[in-house]
């Protein structure tokens, strides 16, 4: 239902994503969704609201629905006009979930897809949230989209281990700092690091087969 776009009516839209891609979001929107689960029950949170942000969280990216197979599928680093169109995913995202009203994981899973990109140390978009100002769900799948993302192929670089994954979230690279994430929710992941692996592992190893590339 959610991964059908909606045109400016509320009527379905034709889609813009094609079927390589949309299968290769499914995969990583699911992986996120388990990962996510697993990461709230470290940090303790009830049995109700760790399914509750798994569910949500297997939308976060869905508004990448209205972006370009060009941009998502192009295999040479982003530039930064194609990057600001990209970027209006998560507000595409917000604006396809908030149709559904009424359902509460589809509310969740709106203010998900708008935050996920937010960053703890406000370096983040769309709107350059920093710590509380985020919510702790969006907190949580902000790390675990990251996470997943770098343990993936991409049109434009190559996966890489979960240990040189973990080393990103936790010492950071060129792109990505540590700064960036809640730093409980960081914590969490570091004491399920096997749990962790083993969740990508299954998801991908179970599902991958037909997923195609894409950012």
């Amino acid at each position: 239902m959610y991964m059908s776009p909606i045109t400016a009516d509320g009527s379905i839209a034709s889609p813009v994503m094609n079927e390589p891609t949309r299968l290769r979001l499914r995969l990583h929107q699911k992986s996120v969704s388990v990962l996510s689960k697993a990461v709230a029950s470290a940090l303790g949170l009830d049995e109700f609201q760790c399914l509750r942000i798994g569910r949500a969280a297997a939308w976060h990216d869905v508004g990448k629905l209205y972006i370009s197979n060009e941009i998502l599928n192009d295999s040479h680093p982003i530039n930064e006009r194609d990057f600001l169109d990209l970027k209006k995913h998560t507000i595409y995202g917000h604006n396809h979930l908030k149709v559904f009203k009424g359902d509460p994981v589809a509310e969740l899973a709106s203010e998900i897809a708008l935050q996920h990109h937010e960053k703890w140390d406000g370096t983040g978009y769309p709107f350059g949230l920093s710590r509380e100002e985020i919510s702790i769900e969006s907190r949580i799948v902000a790390i675990c989209d990251v996470y997943d993302a770098l343990r993936e192929d991409r049109p434009y670089r190559n996966a890489i281990s979960h240990d040189d994954a973990m080393h990103v979230l936790i010492r950071g690279d060129m792109r990505t700092n540590p700064s960036m994430f809640d730093p409980k929710v960081l914590q969490a992941v570091t004491r399920i690091d096997d749990k962790f692996r083993d969740i990508f592992e299954e998801q991908h190893r179970r599902d991958g087969r037909e997923s195609g590339g894409g950012r």
